[in-house]
């Protein structure tokens, strides 16, 4: 008798102990699947991970596209007030645009332009798209961005600041060699952050030659000329003289160093300077 109590006692201990191990097999698997919605919803919801990923990677890329033209608006203003002592026009900054590498198209219709230039004497306003970026600018006759996509920017939301000394002396190029090597800050570029100027020597190699820059730590370069000279003769840098369509004398910004390139080997060993505008990282 008490054989058969213990026995039948061992079989209810057993059923019990299946009855809780299933039990807590089924919640385990209800909160697995609610951590597994929780978890699809975060990643893929709305203002889930990959959306927000996403447009944070897009505002990115419209930041840099928009900086870039930015810089060759400001780069070809600087380049013609310092050859002419005026500002470009629209259509003559159309024109370098126009001669970019970089620049899509450029036309005065607000579209994916079947041709890469189509602008006429006097635009009120051009559009304009980089190669690398989808994003279409428009420019308008005081040469500032007016909208991106369509959507107008604010005309005052980034300045570039220098002091008037500092204005006069780079219309006119009147560097100061005597402080070689010296860098200095001349004003605010437009996302606010300094501007630095340097003026380093520089020799002609026989052929290619990287001048490392590192020290300065540079992030943008604005602008920067010079000259070489060798016998008396003096060529103006970037580019220097040109013969029969062939560029002799050549300079770049690599990754903020300067790339020399001299196709003349009459010339290696010429000496000058260039002098760099640019902001830091």
């Amino acid at each position: 008798m008490n054989e058969e109590l213990r026995i039948k006692s061992k079989k209810y201990r057993f059923k019990e102990f299946e009855g809780i191990t299933l039990i807590s097999l089924v919640i385990t698997i209800i909160i697995i699947i609610i951590l597994a919605s929780v978890a699809i919803y975060l990643s893929l919801g709305n203002n889930g991970i990959f959306n927000r990923t996403k447009q944070a990677k897009e505002t990115t890329n419209k930041q840099t596209a928009t900086d870039i033209i930015n810089l060759k608006i400001t780069t070809a203003q600087m380049n013609k007030y310092a050859e002419k002592q005026e500002m470009p026009t629209l259509k003559e900054l159309s024109e370098v645009l126009r001669n970019d590498n970089e620049i899509a198209y450029v036309t005065e219709k607000s579209q994916i332009a079947s041709t890469k230039y189509e602008v006429g004497e006097n635009p009120s306003s051009v559009y304009t798209k980089l190669n690398q970026y989808p994003y279409e600018f428009e420019i308008n006759s005081s040469l500032q961005l007016a909208s991106i996509d369509g959507v107008e920017i604010d005309s005052n939301e980034k300045k570039v600041t220098i002091t008037e000394e500092e204005y006069e002396r780079l219309k006119s190029k009147n560097y100061d060699y005597s402080n070689i090597n010296e860098e200095k800050v001349i004003g605010k570029w437009y996302d606010g952050r300094s501007m630095y100027e340097v003026s380093i020597p520089i020799t002609l190699p026989n052929g290619e030659e990287l001048v490392n820059l590192s020290k300065y730590n540079m992030d943008t370069c604005i602008i920067y000329d010079g000259y070489i000279g060798k016998d008396n003769t003096y060529y103006g840098v970037p580019i220097g003289y040109i013969w029969s369509g062939s560029i002799f004398i050549e300079m770049r910004i690599e990754n903020g160093n300067i790339r020399i390139t001299n196709r003349d080997s009459s010339l290696t060993g010429a000496t000058g300077y260039v002098t760099l505008h640019y902001t830091k990282k």
